[in-house]
């Protein structure tokens, strides 16, 4: 076959990686809202809570009912204003999908102009979109989190750092201007932005004008470290739990300095971090299990063996891509070294890894969702490392069949996923509220139909029944109905898992001067809920 005839393999996975890769994203239209999603608005309503960011309840102490720092507040003006006038399940997922959308798009830009060759930017492309196609990690993307933001930005720093090389004299200043900004809007929103300020601090100073003077970069550099560090206290204490031991010993032993801290010989401790340290862990929960985390997907959807036989090629083609990233940067070093020359395309890979490094060493309990920030970031740094060296054109044919092989892979485990998981999410779309087998997610669909019934319920026991509810202890499903409540309480910190040392739960609420509790009856423990008044699914109790 001539040529010019025969098909371009690399470039045809290129286009099914990224096509397949987005579908999946859009499967994620019908994921019901998980419960850190609504956690998450609850703990940035500085905007709408009278200036005070706040957790989950008050039994931390006062630490926990912070005022964000000067340069938080546009983000949470806007996020206040979002929050009330789309105050819907619906619109978080709408959110979430938009977000893991534009973060694909940003990748693929990236990519698209670090890989000049064609040939390999069609391999790079097609390895890195089926490496993310991987297991439920399209479906983990569409989650509305606020470090989901942070993987945006951080993405859109990089990518304005690559532009700002090729951007006219006039217009070489705003490049860094938008990374400082990018990186302001990651600080106020997500403590991970802490984890990616070096990052940020990178990409702010290639992307200063190469002949700029050494003192405004510097300047720049150094007002981001300041910002950043005012953002680091202000994070660090909202997550100390001085109030209460109980809740603050369960929250030490999410950190691996708790394990340091503790006794036993060096050599067991230093063999746990270097464990925790492996992207290995988060590879593996990035693939569907029979019992997914709290219920976040349907459970049930597939065994243990499958499971099994799912993760053997993810890993293989996650540890093959890694091993070849390992050989780019090695390459790379070696050729900076001979030209006593450093550049982004290598000090941001190696940057990138060492985060993840980090980040994986301290952590004690790896959840599903770490894995939406942790892996997309490391497939950003294995492209980026394989386009940092010089590619001959025989070794630019076998990277392309190697991006064929990982996206044919890949596009069989998402047809798969598909077929598992697409009849029950559709199911539960159909019904609002409360989604049966997932305690702790609310259906995205048809909330119009419960808001009213859950705010004349609510006015049963007081609350709100005068304007605005004060201080309502509330559920996932509820809070929208209430969301502009004035500093509500959500269930996981007064009844569920978090709760510390609360004993009664309308005692403790009350003594914080609360008008009661509305909820799914299912949730309210069993002596509350006798001395509940009823509305269908929903009870509510006065603390008054």
């Amino acid at each position: 076959m001539p040529a010019e005839t025969r098909p371009d393999w690399p470039r045809l996975a290129a286009r099914i990686a990224f096509a397949a890769f987005l579908c999946s994203l859009l499967l994620g239209l019908l994921l019901p809202v998980y419960t850190d999603e609504v956690g998450w608005r609850m703990q940035l309503r500085a905007g709408i809570d009278g200036g005070f960011d706040r957790m989950l309840s008050d039994i931390c102490g006062p630490n926990t009912i912070a005022a964000p720092p000067w340069f938080m507040w546009p983000h949470r003006w806007v996020t206040g204003w979002l929050n009330l006038t789309f105050a819907d399940p619906l619109y978080v997922r709408i959110v979430g999908v938009a977000s893991a959308l534009g973060w694909a798009f940003a990748l693929r830009a990236v990519i698209a102009r670090i890989a000049a060759p064609p040939p390999l930017r069609h391999a790079l492309t097609a390895l890195a979109f089926g490496l993310l196609g991987f297991g439920v990690l399209p479906i983990m993307l569409v989650m509305s989190r606020p470090d989901a933001l942070v993987l945006l930005c951080v993405t859109l720093a990089i990518l304005a750092t690559v532009l700002a090389g090729r951007a006219a004299a006039r217009a070489r200043w705003l490049w860094p201007l938008a990374v400082a900004l990018l990186g302001v809007l990651a600080l106020s929103a997500h403590l991970k932005g802490i984890l990616f300020a070096p990052v940020f601090l990178l990409c702010l100073f290639f992307a200063c004008p190469a002949k700029a003077a050494l003192w405004k970069k510097l300047a720049a550099l150094l007002f981001f470290a300041l910002i950043t560090l005012q953002a680091a206290n202000y994070w660090v204490e909202r997550f100390r739990c001085p109030g209460d031991p109980v809740l603050a010993g369960m929250l030490a032993q999410q950190n691996v300095a708790s394990i340091l801290a503790g006794s036993g010989q060096w050599q067991d401790k230093l063999a746990f971090a270097l464990q925790g340290a492996s992207p290995n862990s988060y590879i593996v929960i990035a693939e569907a299990r029979a019992k997914p985390m709290s219920g976040w997907l349907p459970p049930g959807r597939i065994g243990l063996e499958e499971t099994l036989l799912r993760i053997m090629p993810m890993s293989l083609a996650w540890n093959l891509a890694m091993l070849l990233a390992l050989f780019c940067l090695v390459r790379a070093l070696q050729q900076r070294w001979r030209r006593r020359r450093l550049d982004f395309a290598f000090a941001l890979p190696v940057t990138v890894t060492g985060l993840i490094l980090v980040w994986g060493i301290s952590q004690l309990t790896k959840n599903d969702y770490e894995a939406m920030v942790v892996l997309p970031m490391l497939a950003l740094a294995i492209v980026f490392a394989a386009a940092s060296i010089g590619w001959s054109d025989k070794f630019q044919r076998w990277l392309g069949v190697a991006g064929v092989v990982v996206a044919a892979l890949s596009l069989t485990a998402q047809i798969d996923i598909v077929r598992r998981f697409a009849p029950p999410l559709l199911a539960a779309a159909k019904r609002p509220g409360y989604v049966t087998g997932q305690p702790y997610s609310v259906s995205p669909y048809g909330y119009g139909k419960l808001r009213e019934t859950i705010r004349a319920a609510a006015r049963q026991c007081g609350i709100g029944a005068h304007g605005r509810a004060i201080r309502p202890l509330i559920d996932d499903t509820t809070y929208f109905a209430l969301a502009d409540s004035l500093r509500p309480f959500h269930q996981l910190n007064v009844i569920g898992k978090w709760k510390g040392r609360i004993g009664d739960p309308i005692d403790y609420i009350r003594s914080q001067g609360s008008e009661g509790a509305i909820m799914g009856c299912h949730n309210l423990p069993e002596n509350v809920r006798a001395r509940a008044i009823h509305s269908g699914e929903f009870c509510c109790v006065s603390a008054r």
